[in-house]
Formats: structure tokens, C-alpha cells, sequence
């Protein structure tokens, strides 16, 4: 699945404790996912961004998805006044994972 993307990096579940508000906002990312992933796998979608804080979206009609801009204690820190790095979820033997090409 091809979202033709800046940058790919890869999530990584990690047990970390309780952030601060301006630890977890400097572990910003940009998830993107395709409408068909988003209907066809609802549940995984949910669990995906469950420990998620997303502060906005966007929908480019143009390929048909859905761009989150989120927290998260599993992203990686991006320095201020960076852009976000791109994450995407891909499909592998027909059922989505977190783990990127």
C-alpha cells in the first residue's frame, strides 16, 4: 500500500510511565491511513490510536486519506518548531500492522 509519503519511521510500543504535558507534545508524529483501511479494520484503527492524542485532521481527497496529527508516548521526540514526522500503517497478509517497510 503506497501512501506516497515524506517519511516513514516505524512505531514501537513502548512501557513508558506517566509523561509530562511537554514530554508527550514533543513526541508528535502524523499518521497517515486510507479511508478503506480505516472501514474495512475499525477495531485495529481504535487500538492504534488509543493511547493517542490527536490534535488534528485532514482528509486528501486526492488519494483517499486520512492524515492524524497525534501525541504519543511511542513516538519518537521531534524538536521544536520541526515538522512532524510521517508514520503510516500498511497492510501485511491481509491484515493491517503498526510495523512499517
Amino acid at each position: 500500500m503506497n501512501l506516497r509519503l515524506i517519511e516513514q519511521r516505524q512505531l514501537t510500543v513502548n512501557n513508558k510511565s506517566e509523561l509530562s504535558f511537554d514530554e508527550l507534545s514533543s513526541r508528535r508524529g502524523r499518521i497517515t491511513i486510507t479511508r478503506t483501511l480505516l472501514q474495512n479494520h475499525p477495531y485495529f484503527i481504535m487500538n492504534l490510536f488509543s493511547d493517542c492524542i490527536i490534535v488534528a485532521i485532514k482528509y486528501d481527497f486526492t488519494v483517499d486519506c486520512i492524515e492524524y496529527t497525534c501525541y504519543c508516548p511511542s513516538f519518537e521526540k521531534c524538536a521544536e518548531g520541526t515538522i512532524a514526522p510521517i508514520y503510516s500503517v500498511s497492510i501485511k497478509e491481509g491484515k493491517p500492522c503498526k510495523s512499517l517497510s
